[in-house]
């Protein structure tokens, strides 16, 4: 009796581009945590809103407002923490956006008047913007470019 031969397909160009098996555990479960993130946060935004209007009695506008204004926030705090990951770098300020966002979630819950809802809005927002820069960064430490596997570290 012959034994069959297990051969592993060589993956499409196209399967490359979507799933690429080589790269490094931290670079999966960096890129779970980012998925968990994204997932726990349009969980979170759309209820806020209605919390803020019910529970808090803020304006629905002004509610909305302040929740919106941490996107527009977060976009331009992401333009100024690529300073702080080459300065800092990435892990430290993954550390401190990932830190100033669930303070900020929290600071939720004491938001009494439209001008706190906003605040906290603007602090959510610079978190937010602060944790795409970095967790970036931080992936591109563990892989190398040209073939997924992590980059060859040099001791000279």
């Amino acid at each position: 009796m012959q034994r069959k031969l297990h051969i592993r397909p060589r993956p499409s160009r196209v399967t490359r581009l979507l799933v690429t098996p080589d790269l490094p555990k931290q670079a999966w479960i960096l890129q779970a945590g980012v998925a968990l993130n994204f997932f726990g946060n349009g969980l979170v935004a759309p209820y806020l809103i209605i919390y803020l209007h019910y529970q808090r009695g803020i304006p629905l506008v002004l509610a909305a407002l302040a929740v919106g204004s941490g996107g527009i926030v977060a976009t331009v705090s992401g333009l100024v923490v690529g300073a702080l990951v080459d300065r800092f770098g990435p892990r430290t300020c993954l550390v401190v956006a990932m830190s100033a966002n669930a303070v900020a979630y929290a600071a939720y819950t004491q938001v009494h008047a439209p001008w706190q809802a906003l605040v906290v809005g603007l602090l959510v927002g610079i978190g937010t913007g602060a944790y795409g820069p970095s967790v970036q960064a931080l992936l591109s430490g563990f892989v190398d470019p040209e073939n997924g596997r992590p980059p060859c570290r040099s001791s000279a």
